[in-house]
């Protein structure tokens, strides 16, 4: 399996985003604030990395689930 998109979900974002960027990834990845995400977002992502989960999203549709 092939992880591709990275999809992460959290209050510290651009946090995140200054240490992953370091890490030169290959990877198409979406930083979100929990009030930004949407189920095409869920869609999109072959990972999903978050500290903790909303009722009412399908996360059964990323391979990958981080928590």
């Amino acid at each position: 399996m092939r992880i591709n998109h990275i999809l992460f979900l959290s209050p510290m974002n651009n946090e995140l985003q200054r240490l992953i960027k370091k890490l030169s990834l290959a990877k198409d990845i979406r930083f979100l604030s929990e009030e930004q995400l949407i189920d095409t977002d869920l869609d999109w992502a072959d990972a999903f990395v978050t500290f903790k989960t909303r009722a009412g999203y399908d996360y059964s549709r990323v391979k990958w689930f981080i928590r």
